[in-house]
């Protein structure tokens, strides 16, 4: 599994986004996925922290953190590659199956998309 330790060491008040018991299904039609506007996100040492941004001000209590792996799905996440794409990808990168890469791409997308941050790209279309 690729993405199956997303988040190590996460600061005070970040959700580690490994940590999900239940991952609910993408929706179908969620093909493309696209990061959410309302998020920020910077990498710093090979990790990448979410912050959620309300009325203008960042919400710190409220920071997702994700490691190399979820790192280099999150920066591929575009609104124009969908999920088989982004797996192809992912496998050559990290040299392991296409069937493990689009199970593990495809889970980590469900549960960015319960966290809401990712969409549906062709929602705003």
């Amino acid at each position: 599994m690729i993405a199956g330790d997303l988040a190590r060491g996460a600061p005070r008040g970040a959700e580690n986004l490994a940590s999900s018991p239940h991952l609910p299904k993408l929706d179908a039609a969620m093909t493309v996925p696209r990061r959410s506007d309302r998020f920020v996100s910077r990498s710093v040492g090979g990790e990448t922290f979410v912050v959620p941004v309300r009325a203008g001000v960042a919400d710190l209590e409220a920071i997702f953190t994700m490691n190399e792996v979820g790192t280099a799905i999150w920066t591929r996440i575009d609104g124009q590659n969908n999920v088989d794409e982004l797996a192809r990808s992912l496998a050559a990168e990290f040299d392991v199956a296409e069937a493990a890469a689009s199970a593990d791409v495809a889970a980590f997308v469900e549960l960015l998309a319960s966290k809401g941050l990712v969409e549906d790209a062709g929602a705003s279309k």
